[in-house]
């Protein structure tokens, strides 16, 4: 993506015709700095704006009003209004339309197109950060193939979800500070939707420095836990053990 660029608009006039709310990368996209976000409207802003594949529409308080991003030959385009997020999409020598509507309570941080569901079609997730350990809570949008357009599905809406490419399963995990629980999580990609697999939980004491920690790993199977194990311990051996659970996050 360019590095970012910032346009300054006198004024965009209109009202969004469809229900909007959007996310995306303020460092990634180059910006345009809309006053204020009253009378902000998303069809001029396509129209303005339709040879970008990348650009970030922010208010003079820094919220995102508008993304646009590329995703394979697809362009989307995200816009979040009052707690309303919309989805526009457009096909090359086609029209802009939104495909998808849901609400949404948080300002969006940034968007990226990336495949999700190993089907090697760019998807794309939009993400807010959460926390001060740089966290992501996400919105999926799965391109399908068959009606070649965007859909929500909320089986990826999982936190700081990936698609671990060698193993071809989706990865998720929260981390917090360093005497507060740890954890990951391992889904099977079952045709349109998810399945878990695994999880693992570090715990550590809330002394610090930290002296014992527990160590939880359970296991599913057609979505029922069938193993539990459980350990304690030196806080060290465990932080080792359980970044290598499940897959390697120590890196």
């Amino acid at each position: 993506m360019n590095s970012t660029t910032r346009l300054l608009l006198s004024l965009l006039v209109f009202t969004c015709s469809c229900q909007p709310s959007p996310k995306a990368k303020p460092a990634a996209s180059p910006k345009a700095r809309v006053p204020g976000s009253h009378g902000f409207a998303v069809a001029d802003s396509l129209r303005k704006y339709q040879s970008a594949d990348s650009l970030l529409l922010v208010s003079d308080d820094t919220r995102a009003l508008l993304h646009i991003g590329k995703a394979g030959a697809a362009r989307y385009a995200i816009c979040l209004v009052d707690s309303t997020l919309v989805f526009y999409q457009q096909q090359p020598n086609q029209s802009w339309y939104a495909c998808d509507t849901l609400t949404y309570t948080a300002d969006f941080s940034f968007a990226r197109s990336m495949d999700l569901n190993a089907d090697g079609i760019k998807d794309v997730r939009i993400s807010t950060i959460s926390g001060s350990a740089g966290n992501t809570e996400n919105v999926v949008f799965l391109f399908d193939s068959r009606q070649a357009r965007f859909r929500h599905n909320d089986y990826y809406d999982l936190p700081n979800v990936e698609l671990d490419r060698q193993h071809q399963f989706i990865k998720s995990w929260w981390y917090s500070g360093v005497v507060h629980c740890q954890d990951k999580w391992k889904y099977q990609i079952t045709r349109d939707s998810l399945t878990l697999d695994s999880e693992t939980t570090y715990c550590p004491d809330e002394h610090i420095p930290v002296r014992r920690a527990t160590l939880t790993v359970a296991t599913y199977k057609n979505g029922r836990k069938v193993n539990t194990e459980e350990h304690a311990g030196k806080p060290d051996k465990l932080w080792r053990t359980f970044t290598h659970s499940l897959w390697d996050s120590s890196r």
